[in-house]
């Protein structure tokens, strides 16, 4: 698979992902030792369980696994070209511990993941909400068939999927040798290159809250079509992005299970949405409007608050984390050079 950023914690701590499966290449000696670091590979650091298992380890003592980085000839082969992003925080002696460790996590759990489960929160209650529409009698308001709510979810599905495909498609599209995209000069590259700009995270979840927003003036079956394609096609591509970008803070050991708390967040904005919409959709008849309409209105508003703080929350990268308004950033350059 095509990787755009450089995780150094991943090519530190294991390797280079897309080349781990060269380790098996790598001399040691009876007792699995790497003969560079004259220290064994801790299988269990690297277990699913490991997440909870709470070792009495020394906190300072060295928590750097063995990599393909700690021997002079398989560092240069390995080493990341300089078109990489963080490449200039890349050092391969640099070494941390295990109390270290656990605090960057901590910080990084608190400040990307927990946002990014917010935001995957804010994506399903946008997508969602038609169904508590449909409780406040939407259809006949707006003069719509069962035929009509059925193709606006269809539209709606075949947009997203649509919109996945081509982010999908720009990010194979990226040349990580030059460091910039290949040539393309076509209409489909240009709209590759388009989507792949509307589908930064911050962006693309201010476009689709105000469509989700503009909801409240539905007029009829044409406008209620084109909400439900236009919000899709806003929508799609929205997940991948931000998996991939989790994966620029985590390594591969440690993604599962915080991704599996992203997930959580999918469920848990369908049950919260519910009692929403129980206090919402008794505005009904308040200005003499549904209260289907103020559904769409709080709900768009509150994502489109969600999407214009994840500008200022969400940092282009690990090493990227300083801005006007942070002008100390998270880490500092010496702890960036171990992330």
């Amino acid at each position: 698979m095509t990787t755009i950023l450089v995780n150094h914690k991943d090519t530190k701590r294991i390797s280079v992902a897309s080349s781990s499966e060269k380790l098996s290449n790598f001399s040691t000696d009876n007792n699995g030792d790497i003969p560079s670091l004259g220290m064994p590979v801790d299988a269990k650091a690297f277990g699913f369980l490991s997440l909870w298992r709470q070792d009495k380890k020394d906190l300072d003592a060295v928590a750097t696994q063995p990599s393909v980085f700690d021997d002079p000839t398989t560092l240069e082969i390995y080493r990341p070209p300089p078109q990489y992003e963080n490449t200039h925080r890349f050092d391969p002696l640099a070494r941390w511990t295990w109390r270290e460790e656990k605090r960057v996590l901590r910080k990084i759990d608190i400040r990307i993941m927990l946002w990014a489960f917010i935001m995957f929160f804010s994506l399903e209650l946008d997508r969602s909400n038609l169904s508590q529409a449909n409780a406040d009698n939407i259809l006949n308001d707006l003069g719509l068939s069962t035929n009509d709510f059925n193709l606006g979810n269809i539209l709606f599905r075949l947009s997203f999927l649509l919109a996945e495909f081509l982010t999908g498609r720009a990010s194979f599209t990226i040349d990580i040798k030059t460091g910039g995209s290949r040539r393309m000069d076509t209409l489909p590259g240009k709209i590759i290159i388009l989507m792949l700009l509307a589908s930064l995270k911050s962006n693309q979840m201010v476009l689709w809250s105000a469509v989700s927003t503009s909801q409240f003036w539905l007029s009829g079956r044409r406008s209620f079509l084109a909400c439900r394609c236009l919000l899709g096609f806003m929508q799609g591509g929205f997940i991948p992005d931000i998996v991939l970008y989790l994966s620029y803070f985590y390594t591969k050991n440690e993604l599962p299970i915080r991704l599996a708390f992203f997930w959580v967040s999918n469920y848990t904005s369908d049950i919260v949405s519910a009692f929403l919409a129980t206090g919402i959709l008794r505005l009904r008849g308040v200005g003499g409007r549904a209260g289907w309409r103020y559904l769409f209105l709080l709900e768009g508003i509150l994502t489109l608050a969600v999407g214009l703080l994840s500008f200022a929350l969400m940092p282009p990268g690990p090493t990227q984390t300083k801005a006007w308004y942070r002008p100390e950033g998270w880490f500092t350059a010496s702890l960036e050079k171990k992330l």
